[in-house]
């Protein structure tokens, strides 16, 4: 796999409407790998798509796509990147077939044929006029046409929103075999179905307020974040604070608290050591490390049973 950084974002600011949307946003992608965009709505993913894909400029900072900036890159640097947006750009009375034949003029290497088979493959008519489709078959064809231009960034924002589970699996089923049939292809991918991005992606960002809270390996986010729950012999100490956790809640002789062991230090094991108390930690999936993250700390607690 390659170390070349597909996508490098550096001190990213971009204001809408006199509203600050990005806030010296930085974010990495390493080529080959499929990296997921978690934050709640508002938190500037699409914002931040749209000014990768060039078509919103940077106020300050930089967004480089393969070393370029995507909003005056040569031809040869943009027809590497397929773009998914939330809402597919593609209307009227033309049909799939028709937009495929069009977008061979600007990716060298889209293949027709397979644009055809996974039209069929995702049931969407590979004949009816686009303008006829229904919006969750529109999202199928502008994912079918990204797969089959053979791109190697492809940029999806929401590609799976509004679609029923079965077409959703099937939309990443092909994504999953399109990654593992050579090359490296490479996909910034946003979405709010975290369990998605549990099964596909190999890092995760999340954004909140315009800015990366956190980057890393999906493992690293259910192994250094973890729940924490201290019982003591009666009513918590009035000012007890669970070691590395952002906010301790406590109700009667029950302290809670999610923890990050990375800033945990050594008080945490302390508290495991001490006979008076009992101190159990309990794994997080990804959704749990996201609410902690991007979410309001929790204003009550009930004790977790074992």
């Amino acid at each position: 796999m390659s170390t070349e950084h597909a996508i490098a974002v550096q001190g990213l600011c971009k204001s809408l409407d006199q509203h600050q949307v990005l806030r010296n946003l930085n974010l990495s992608v390493k080529s080959g790998t499929i990296v997921g965009l978690l934050g709640r709505n508002g938190a500037g993913k699409t914002t931040l798509l749209r000014t990768i894909m060039g078509a919103l400029r940077a106020d300050s900072g930089t967004a480089k796509v393969y070393g370029e900036d995507l909003h005056r890159a040569p031809i040869e640097v943009r027809s590497r990147v397929a773009y998914v947006p939330q809402e597919p750009a593609l209307f009227g009375r033309p049909s799939l077939e028709r937009y495929a034949r069009l977008h061979t003029r600007f990716y060298p290497r889209f293949d027709i044929e397979t644009a055809r088979q996974l039209a069929d493959r995702m049931a969407v008519d590979w004949k009816k006029s686009f303008g006829k489709l229904s919006q969750g078959n529109k999202r199928k064809a502008a994912v079918v046409l990204a797969l089959a231009s053979r791109a190697d960034l492809l940029v999806m924002d929401e590609p799976a929103a509004g679609l029923d589970p079965i077409a959703r699996r099937e939309l990443y089923d092909v994504l999953i075999e399109r990654m593992g049939s050579g090359g490296e292809t490479t996909v910034l991918l946003s979405t709010h179905l975290v369990a998605d991005l549990e099964r596909l992606a190999d890092r995760v960002a999340i954004i909140d307020g315009g800015r990366t809270l956190r980057e890393g390996n999906v493992t690293e986010f259910t192994e250094e974040l973890v729940r924490v729950q201290v019982i003591f012999p009666s009513d918590v100490p009035v000012g007890f604070a669970i070691p590395g956790a952002r906010e301790t809640t406590h109700e009667g002789a029950v302290a809670l608290g999610i923890v990050d062991l990375a800033q945990a230090g050594d008080g945490l094991m302390e508290l495991e050591h001490s006979s008076e108390l009992r101190v159990t930690r309990f794994p997080l999936h990804l959704e749990d490390a996201f609410v902690e993250l991007a979410g309001e700390p929790a204003t009550s607690i009930q004790e977790i049973s074992s």
